[in-house]
């Protein structure tokens, strides 16, 4: 009597154990459904890449360029560090300064010619990136 006890409380387990296994499954899904609707996908609407030199023999970041798109509009902005004065690099001011500058329409902050080409690269990568966008607003 005890083995057949021993098999219908296993056979219970097994029963109880899928049963919770699909309960945990129909949360999770319910849970994930949740978490969608809560933040739907959205498109890229920037793109960034670093400004590197080579610096007393060592490649360093010195500055940052970002694309944002905006409507049908790709502005560009960008940020650079002073290594004559003993800037260094940090990311946070960098793409702070980079937004500002390519969402400024009152006033266009020239760029360096040190990182014009780059502007010029990146603004065709921009173009590449986002298919849609109509025009590119680079810095004066």
């Amino acid at each position: 009597m005890k083995a057949v006890t021993a098999k219908t409380n296993a056979a219970n387990m097994t029963k109880l154990g899928k049963k919770i296994e699909t309960e945990y499954k129909e949360i999770d899904k319910a849970i994930k459904a949740q978490v969608k609707s809560l933040h739907p996908k959205k498109h890229q609407t920037e793109i960034f890449e670093y400004i590197r030199r080579r610096h007393h023999g060592k490649t360093l970041k010195v500055g940052i360029i970002i694309g944002i798109k905006d409507k049908d509009v790709i502005r560009i902005g960008w940020s650079k560090v002073n290594l004559k004065a003993g800037d260094k690099f940090d990311f946070a001011v960098g793409i702070d300064k980079a937004k500002d500058r390519a969402m400024s329409s009152d006033y266009r902050v020239p760029a360096p010619n040190c990182i014009r080409r780059h502007l010029r690269q990146f603004g065709a990568r921009t173009v590449r990136y986002f298919k849609e966008a109509k025009t590119v607003q680079l810095p004066a």
